[in-house]
């Protein structure tokens, strides 16, 4: 399904709801809505069963930046967010060659990578085999134990699938199952409903929203 058709749905929210003049031609928020909750479910979905249906995942060829670059050792990549889906883990699937026959070992986290540093044995292992780094708060991939790399190729559960230039929201399928949708819907419009509540009113405007009744 495109992210079009889920968003016109959106507005069709629940039986009777409608969006506001203002919110119906904001394709754009309609757009982060569905981001934000869609992730939101995956996320859910993972801690219950531990796994993630396959369409989720986009490719991504990062391109090289010299300018980027600081350290001879390691090659750095520009990447968009990846979702969290627990505390150990993130949507990183793949990161590796730009052929799929090579997965890096993966670090998982700056304190890990400087554990292994501090062994002598694990530290000589790391800069004999490509190993990757992903640091979400820079939003880098760092890719050391391999000199002259100027391409990977990622896969993974982006936050903003957009995020990529190889997406074309027109034409490709928003990657979210779509047995998954009317679930993501009542997501939208039940926390939409619940904001409302909590602040007094008797409903968003946004999605989900009745037009009173002016008969």
């Amino acid at each position: 399904m495109k992210l079009k058709e889920i968003t016109e749905m959106c507005s069709r929210l629940p039986d009777g709801g409608i969006v506001n003049d203002r919110t119906r031609y904001d394709q754009g928020y309609l757009e982060m809505t569905v981001n934000v909750f869609s992730r939101r479910l995956l996320k859910m979905l993972y801690l219950k069963n531990r796994r993630i249906n396959p369409v989720c995942y986009q490719k991504h060829w990062p391109i090289y930046e010299k300018d980027l670059q600081d350290d001879r050792c390691v090659t750095k990549f520009r990447h968009p967010e990846v979702v969290s889906l627990d505390d150990q883990s993130d949507g990183l699937r793949y990161a590796g060659t730009v052929d799929f026959a090579n997965n890096y070992a993966r670090i998982k986290s700056r304190g890990a990578l400087s554990t292994m540093n501090k062994n002598r044995i694990m530290a000589a292992d790391n800069s004999r085999r490509p190993t990757v780094l992903y640091d979400g708060n820079m939003q880098i991939i760092e890719v050391r134990g391999t000199e002259m790399l100027r391409e990977i190729m990622t896969e993974s559960i982006l936050a903003d699938p957009m995020s990529i230039p190889t997406f074309n929201k027109e034409l490709d399928e928003y990657p979210f199952p779509n047995d998954l949708v009317p679930d993501l819907l009542q997501m939208i419009f039940s926390e939409e409903t619940s904001i409302a509540s909590s602040i007094g009113l008797p409903g968003k405007a946004g999605i989900g929203t009745k037009q009173p009744n002016r008969g």
